[in-house]
């Protein structure tokens, strides 16, 4: 098998027969690749705690810390913070500082040893889109004369929509059926004198 597991205790060991790259083996390039990755990543999930974390007052739990009393240091890209930090047993609870407010990794630092790399994000609240509804839209731009509103159920009604404000109505057609009835008049009134 090109994937193994061993386990032993409450530790999984996943081993590669060979290389990942592409040269050496397509499984990257693989639709299955991205499944196999996020099963691993969410199974040692379970040993190391959340794989990402939000900013916010929740405290991140850091399981497997021996506490040595020195200073504790949440070192980023370029800058570098003194979190709150309590510790208790096995565990570090860190309250994330009110001035960090840059995502990314993070890496939490006790005297020289790096005890974690922490994944910081915005909180999901961020990403939380409102929408204006079309009559609210109506409402806000009444007195705008260079704005239109267009309400339309799918793409091509809108295609259209656009079509229609950018170019006008398009008139092509009935010039087309026009003179071709102009033609066709001509030709009975020659047939029509001879």
């Amino acid at each position: 098998p090109f994937l193994t597991r061993k386990i032993e205790g409450d530790l999984e060991t996943y081993t590669f027969a060979g290389p990942v790259r592409f040269p050496y083996s397509s499984l990257s390039e693989h639709s299955i690749f991205l499944p196999v990755m996020y099963k691993i990543a969410e199974k040692s999930r379970r040993l190391y705690g959340a794989l990402g974390y939000e900013m916010g007052n929740k405290p991140i739990v850091i399981n497997g810390y021996q506490d040595n009393r020195e200073l504790t240091r949440l070192i980023g890209r370029n800058k570098e913070f003194i979190p709150e930090v309590y510790s208790n047993e096995n565990q570090l609870l860190l309250t994330l500082p009110e001035e960090l407010n840059e995502p990314g990794h993070y890496f939490l630092l006790n005297s020289n040893d790096t005890l974690a790399t922490i994944a910081i994000n915005y909180p999901r609240t961020e990403s939380l889109l409102n929408y204006s509804t079309e009559q609210d839209l109506r409402e806000r731009y009444t007195d705008f004369d260079n704005v239109k509103v267009l309400s339309a159920g799918s793409s091509d009604v809108l295609y259209r929509e656009l079509e229609e404000l950018n170019d006008g109505k398009p008139l092509w057609k009935y010039a087309l059926i026009l003179g071709l009835m102009f033609l066709l008049a001509e030709i009975a009134i020659i047939r029509w004198r001879r």
